[in-house]
């Protein structure tokens, strides 16, 4: 005698069937099965959105906070250039500095180690505050683009002026003094030698100036 399957059995072996075939029941369960697993990749790649949109949220924030960074820096910077006894200084160097190089007891003090009175010499003031923006410069501290727009011919105007002073410091002291402030003139040379004309998009058309005053100036062009 033979026992027959129930007939809500998953299996059902038919006489002619070489292989098995699939009931009623064992259909849901496939169903169910691949359902699953398409809610399994649905909910993965819900998940892959999800991470990337949050990566992506944290990109543009830190492009926002980088960028606040910059603004903050570049304000202090120029809160700082508007200090009234730094644009003193400033003024020393550009209009007295050349003649008081001509006095060899002020050289001196220069030449000699140690301490130099910043009192006496305000072209110590420059040197420093060149020397500090060179450094926040090479660390990126400031974003180069924006300083060099700002203070690049700044910076190789009086890289000239206080040349024969730096020399003079040099003489004992190496060549690690101020060296920061050589790194931003050079950098200032560079970004000025590529930006002949400044810094103006080639789409904006620049405006004519009238200069009324042009030929009774002439002698002070010579």
């Amino acid at each position: 005698m033979k026992w027959l399957a129930p007939a809500d059995a998953t299996v059902v072996r038919s006489a002619n069937a070489p292989y098995p075939r699939v009931g009623v029941a064992g259909l849901g369960a496939i169903r169910m099965l691949a359902l699953s697993e398409n809610l399994n990749t649905i909910a993965a790649m819900g998940t892959f959105v999800v991470i990337a949109a949050t990566a992506a949220a944290a990109v543009v924030q830190l492009r926002h906070m980088r960028a606040n960074n910059q603004l903050a820096a570049i304000l202090a910077l120029y809160h700082e250039f508007g200090d009234k006894d730094l644009q003193e200084a400033f003024r020393f160097v550009q209009q007295y500095l050349p003649q008081r190089m001509t006095d060899q007891n002020f050289r001196q003090e220069l030449a000699a180690r140690g301490f130099i009175d910043n009192r006496q010499h305000l072209e110590i003031e420059v040197l420093n505050w060149f020397e500090q923006m060179g450094t926040l410069l090479k660390h990126d501290v400031v974003d180069s683009a924006i300083f060099l727009d700002i203070f690049g011919r700044l910076t190789s105007v009086y890289w000239d002026l206080l040349e024969p002073t730096l020399a003079i410091i040099r003489r004992r002291r190496g060549e690690s003094q101020y060296q920061n402030f050589e790194y931003l003139a050079i950098r200032a040379r560079k970004w000025l030698a590529s930006h002949p004309h400044g810094t103006m998009p080639k789409e904006v058309q620049r405006l004519g100036l009238a200069d009324p005053w042009l030929a009774a100036d002439a002698n002070l062009m010579q």
